[in-house]
């Protein structure tokens, strides 16, 4: 769960073996990100035009960082509705392979 929303949304939907949704989510996650990143980078060429005495009009373009951002939240919404989903299987899959006296399948019929 770690992986999927604190490292890059999509590595840990990958690593979990849900291609679609883990290279949906590291696709949306790049395009938010590239959005800021042209935000920030058209941002600093201003200021260095400012301070080479070029006094255009300054445009602060905050429809990239907000767009951006919000994508990229879209990308990690999505990819905590993935590892939630992921958590609730593994613990279905676990109560499953567990019988009732509450010792593991696995183990039965070892002596």
């Amino acid at each position: 769960m770690f992986m999927n929303l604190f490292v890059t949304p999509g590595m840990g939907s990958l690593m979990a073996g849900r291609i679609f949704a883990g290279l949906g989510q590291l696709g949306v996650a790049v395009v938010g990100f590239a959005l800021v990143v042209v935000w920030f980078v058209k941002l600093m060429v201003q200021y260095r035009g400012l301070i080479d005495g070029q006094e255009a009009a300054f445009q602060l373009n905050a429809w990239l960082a907000i767009s951006g951002a919000m994508i990229f939240a879209i990308s990690w919404l999505w990819a905590l509705v993935t590892s939630i989903g992921l958590m609730q299987e593994a613990r279905r899959n676990e109560s499953a392979q567990t019988n009732p006296n509450g010792q593991s399948q696995s183990g039965a019929g070892l002596s």
